[in-house]
């Protein structure tokens, strides 16, 4: 697919290779003090051996650091791809405008002081976006640490996060918002041996954001695996089309998002708004493209390692061989926890582990006991087993790699299993030394010293691979007059009649004005019924005393009324009151909510859960963007933690989940196709019945913008 990023007319993607990959470089603020920013940046390109031109910018000197400096950039006379922008905020604006003026093609400005100081800052930085647009010059930050591609020595960054020296290019590439976070990532990530070939930090984003940077890493050949900080997402035209090629080139993303949108604040505060709190756009995007959302640090870099090595599992299925009866136990437990298959070893296995080793283990996990440490040849035997004969994708080993008299015998094992079965996924627990363990490592293993840590960055790998394999949805059915009207909030009756119009069944209703016509408007349903209060601007009616169950007379029909609308004038008296409904009572069944709410960036979600009153209590609903398929849906039903009693608890009837799925699908259709103004949508109660007999729409509201 083509992103929508593209700023110049030079075949560069939005002007981002004048960043990353710059044929020449200015340093303006140059400085001959390399612990000072201009210093460092200076240090970073003189000793990264950048082949390009390099510009020190310096009115007070005619060299720093053995570079040629120039008084301003108005004065170098050939072409600058970018100039590092090393200056006060005071005086940035103007040094920004200045390259502008001199044919800079991007710039990289390290000040900070601008829109994250309130309203003077954010004017000048409005002034930094104006000359960004006016001259297609492309500036990264302020208020950031720079960037660096270690493939072409471009270390325009004041960050000193290069422990393993300047010459290494790695498949890993980190972007973050937070130049701060940014540096502390690759610093932590150099310690563990896991390299950032590149590294950017957005900063206050007056022009690249986040999503373009995501999109030049997606259409990158040498980027395998993307790492991002998000605290938020100013284009998410861009952020989704850079998820969707990252998708589509098999690349993992793998997220640590933090904060809260501000304009999440602004949704009204229905079920499904409330519910969705300020994150639930970023959690349906993340699932929609494969996204793997990190909880922490430690986490994230853990994921983006397993990927680094570009296997990717085609099943959860694994096997697991232990040294430690007590570990492999141990692993048992996190592996079900986290998803992870362990399925019983084929019976031609079994044999075969029993011909190797009497004493071991036939069960997954199997425990090889001590006797390794007599007879190291077991270990081979039994890994070659694990890695090419189980019909498993991952072996998970806990093993001691740095006992005496093991330690070569157990590497020299490991590289020959790797070599005949080099599509499998090998992982090693265990403790050594760096240098051993970077030995495994660079025989294609992939090892942690802690298993949890281990077994969860293998469920990862496995859910990151499933999700190359989901069908992105993109086009919303075409339903035709549902086609709903601008700023309006239709009453339950209205809403009733949009879902019938969709396929969703509702209950044998009527509707009447008053307590006297309910008196005689009550042959053609039968008793007990259901007495509601019809109005558009109440929403949740049980909470006003707009609902009375069981009623089962037109006596007490009448009186049900009455009641009814003392109740809500003494609770809203300025509610408008278009009727009151008579609805037969239903059979029982499985109270779910389907909704939708429009997120501000991201447009319509469709949300589903256990409803009722139960909703805000348990809060166990999931979130996709809409539209969804019928499969998308079922997905959905099976991700909350009630599932089960949809799918039939202790011997209860199974609930009708295919008619439940088709619902849920025909909701995400209709936000879609009023996408551009659908406000939200509620069911609550949808009620599902058992297999076969459907799910009907007890309760609705729908609200469109205007």
């Amino acid at each position: 697919m083509t992103l929508p990023l593209t700023r110049h007319t030079d075949g560069t993607l939005g002007g981002l290779d004048y960043i990353l990959s710059p044929r020449s470089i200015a340093i303006i603020g140059a400085s001959s003090d390399e612990n000072r920013v201009g210093g460092r940046t200076l240090r970073h390109l003189r000793q990264s051996r950048f082949d390009g031109p390099v510009y020190a910018i310096n009115p007070s000197r005619s060299e720093v650091q053995g570079f040629k400096a120039y008084p301003h950039i108005g004065d170098v006379t050939g072409p600058v791809d970018c100039a590092v922008v090393a200056v006060p905020a005071t005086d940035a604006v103007a040094v920004v405008r200045e390259c502008a003026a001199s044919g800079v093609r991007s710039v990289v400005l390290f000040s900070a002081g601008f829109a994250e100081l309130g309203p003077s800052g954010k004017a000048a930085q409005d002034e930094l976006s104006d000359i960004a647009r006016t001259s297609g010059m492309r500036i990264l930050g302020p208020n950031c640490m720079g960037a660096y591609n270690a493939g072409t020595g471009a270390y325009v960054t004041f960050a000193n996060t290069f422990i393993s020296g300047y010459d290494e290019t790695r498949n890993v590439a980190l972007v973050s918002q937070s130049g701060g976070i940014g540096s502390h990532l690759a610093t932590i990530a150099q310690n563990r041996g896991l390299i950032f070939g590149n590294f950017v930090t957005t900063g206050n984003e007056c022009d690249v954001e986040i999503g373009e940077v995501i999109g030049r890493f997606a259409a990158d050949p040498s980027v395998k695996v993307i790492v991002a900080y998000i605290e938020g997402v100013r284009s998410a035209k861009n952020f989704v089309a850079a998820l969707e090629l990252a998708h589509s080139n098999r690349k993992p993303v793998i997220v640590l998002k933090v904060g809260q949108s501000e304009e999440g604040a602004k949704i009204a505060s229905s079920h499904t708004a409330s519910l969705a709190g300020f994150d639930a756009g970023y959690e349906a995007i993340f699932q929609k493209y494969g996204v793997y959302r990190a909880r922490t640090i430690d986490e994230m870099l853990d994921v983006a390692y397993v990927c680094s090595r570009g296997v990717f599992p085609s099943t959860k299925r694994a096997a697991v061989m232990s040294l430690s009866g007590g570990a492999a136990v141990q692993i048992a437990d996190l592996a079900v926890e986290k998803g992870l298959d362990l399925p019983a070893f084929p019976q031609e296995v079994q044999r075969k582990l029993v011909e190797i080793s009497p004493s071991a283990s036939t069960n997954n996990p199997t425990d090889l006991t001590a006797n390794v440490v007599n007879r190291p040849e077991m270990f081979e035997a039994c890994l070659e087993l694990m890695s090419s004969d189980c019909e498993m994708v991952m072996a998970f080993v806990t093993v001691a790699i740095q006992a005496q008299g093991l330690a070569q015998p157990l590497l020299d094992a490991v590289r020959r299993v790797r070599t005949r079965n080099p599509r499998s996924v090998l992982l090693i627990c265990g403790v050594a030394p760096p240098e051993i363990v970077r030995e495994y490592e660079n025989s294609g293993c992939l090892v942690f010293e802690e298993m949890a840590r281990a077994v969860n960055a293998l469920a990862a790998l496995a859910d990151i691979s499933a999700g190359f394999s989901r069908t992105l949805e993109h086009h919303a059915a075409d339903l035709g007059f549902l086609k709903l009207p601008v700023g309006v909030q239709l009453n339950e009756v209205d809403a009733k009649a949009v879902l019938n119009g969709i396929g969703i069944q509702t209950p044998r209703e009527k509707v009447v004005e008053s307590a006297d016509v309910a008196r005689f408007a009550t042959e053609s349903i039968a008793f007990p019924l259901v007495v509601k209060v019809i109005s558009p601007d109440i929403q949740h009616k049980t909470d006003v005393g707009g609902v009375v169950l069981g009623v089962a007379s037109a006596e007490a029909t009448a009186d049900a009324i009455d009641r009814i609308s003392a109740s809500v004038r003494r609770a809203l008296p300025e509610a408008r009151i278009d009727g009151y409904l008579l609805s037969e009572m239903v059979p029982k069944g499985i109270e779910c909510i389907v909704g939708v709410t429009a997120d501000p960036k991201f447009g319509p979600m469709i949300m589903f859960g256990l409803g009722g009153v139960a909703v805000e209590v348990f809060k166990d609903v999931t979130y996709r963007l809409a539209p969804v398929s019928r499969a998308g849906a079922m997905e959905m039903i099976r991700d909350i933690r009630g599932y089960p009693l949809l799918a039939g608890h202790r011997g209860a009837p199974a609930a009708d989940l295919e008619a439940l799925a088709v619902a849920i699908a025909a909701v995400s259709q209709l936000a879609a196709r009023n996408a551009d103004h659908i406000a939200t949508v509620e069911i609550n109660p949808l009620l599902v019945f058992p297999a076969g007999q459907g799910v009907m729409a007890l309760d609705a509201l729908i609200a469109t913008d205007g």
